[in-house]
């Protein structure tokens, strides 16, 4: 990945959350993910601080800043993105959600979102559910919240046709839905 992010002039960083009791990284991100051993650690401020530390001494351009998580880290950058916006010109979650309590996200601007979430998923379900009673919305929901945010009239989607992005599955596997604002 970093040669490929290399030749296309792109900045990529990749840090770690922070390791549990049980030695497993985590992120410290929303009233639903994933800071179960009630630590102080402030990741929206490590990760502020990373990315002015490759504003300023790395030229990375402050307006294309992109936040890329995986589950307790897609949380996390709905996290980000609720409390910094201004940072942060997208959000890409791979099976994560936003907030359960919308009331706690009040972005000051618009960000561009892309959520990836899969319709089988076990984990971090794609109706919504709870880690350990802490809730999350399902992922379309997560959607509406954040198309909400960045004033689309709610909800005005377009329904675009099936993709068919996994060759080991017969016929369409993805469906895509735009907000327009």
């Amino acid at each position: 990945l970093q040669s490929l992010t290399k030749s296309a002039g792109i900045l990529y960083a990749s840090p770690n959350g922070t390791e549990n009791p049980n030695g497993k990284h985590f992120w410290n991100a929303t009233d639903a993910c994933c800071n179960f051993s009630e630590s102080e650690v402030d990741d929206v401020v490590f990760i502020k601080g990373l990315i002015s530390h490759c504003i300023n001494n790395l030229n990375a351009d402050h307006k294309r800043i992109f936040l890329v998580g995986h589950s307790n880290g897609g949380f996390l950058a709905y996290r980000i993105a609720c409390e910094n916006s201004e940072m942060i010109a997208a959000v890409v979650s791979l099976a994560g959600a936003t907030f359960s309590d919308t009331n706690i996200c009040k972005p000051s601007e618009p960000v561009n979102i892309l959520q990836i979430h899969g319709t089988s998923d076990s984990v971090i379900k794609y109706e919504g559910g709870s880690i350990l009673n802490r809730e999350y919305p399902e992922a379309m929901r997560t959607v509406q919240i954040w198309a909400n945010y960045n004033g689309c009239s709610y909800p005005i989607k377009e329904k675009e046709a099936s993709l068919d992005l996994d060759l080991n599955i017969e016929g369409p596997d993805t469906f895509v839905t735009r907000y327009k604002n």
